[in-house]
């Protein structure tokens, strides 16, 4: 599959893990996707808490604690509805390196090699366009920018604010004629073809998500117990 800017779909890929190492032994502990047209416009969105099977090590940094994943699906669960908003586009992240080397591991866990994908670092583009910032962070990108960035180290809204960043430097880019995936620092790759799931065991349970919102609504008293709600996500088709 040729990929070219202004063509080729992208997808926005944003993990939050319980600790900084290699998956396994840590794990996936969220994950969102922004799905965007060839042109950067928004065509829909998916985010679920993780089930990790370990302690959460790195709370301090996302929030998310080991009590409000009891009741998320695991990634075996989820991977069938993940997959597919993957295929054929650019994967997209601010340092996707980072976040698909989990995807790969988590995949791995299920049976499947991940390929090599295209993948476009927003983080790497900011330094190539900017290269006198003070910082590269997201939180820095977008404050320069002056997008909103509503909570830090939360993958879906880390997914919408790096969607919004690369929405600019796409504009700030073609003003400075780079039109071409190579000008704007993208690895090389092919993207996931359709149906690249298929046939894959254990089979996913469709529509068990849990959104961080739920998670922490449904975070038992001291007195009380029980697990967490589940809501159905929007699929790719309804998008």
């Amino acid at each position: 599959m040729a990929v070219r800017l202004g063509v080729t779909e992208l997808v926005v890929v944003d993990l939050e893990t319980t600790g900084m190492g290699e998956c396994p032994p840590d794990r996936a502990l969220e994950v969102a996707v922004v799905r965007l047209a060839p042109d950067g416009t928004r065509v829909g969105e998916w985010d679920t808490l993780l089930q990790p099977d370990r302690p959460v090590d790195a709370a301090w940094l996302h929030g998310i604690t080991d009590g409000m994943v009891l009741g998320a699906p695991r990634f075996a669960e989820i991977a069938g509805e993940l997959v597919p908003l993957l295929e054929g586009a650019v994967v997209v992240g601010h340092n996707p390196a980072f976040d698909v080397g989990f995807l790969r591991g988590e995949l791995a866990l299920c049976g499947r090699e991940l390929p090599q994908l295209p993948l476009l670092c927003t983080l790497e583009l900011t330094r190539r366009l900017y290269p006198d910032l003070d910082s590269y962070r997201l939180s820095s990108c977008c404050a320069w920018f002056g997008i909103t960035q509503r909570h830090e180290h939360a993958a879906l809204d880390d997914a919408r604010a790096t969607a919004a960043l690369l929405r600019r430097l796409l504009v700030v880019a073609g003003l400075r004629g780079l039109d071409h995936l190579e000008a704007l620092l993208c690895q090389p790759g092919e993207p996931l073809p359709p149906g690249w799931w298929n046939g894959v065991r254990p089979a996913p349970r469709p529509g068990r998500v849990l959104h961080r919102t739920q998670a922490r609504s449904a975070l038992p008293s001291p007195t009380s117990s029980g697990g967490a709600s589940v809501q159905q996500p929007v699929s790719p088709a309804g998008w």
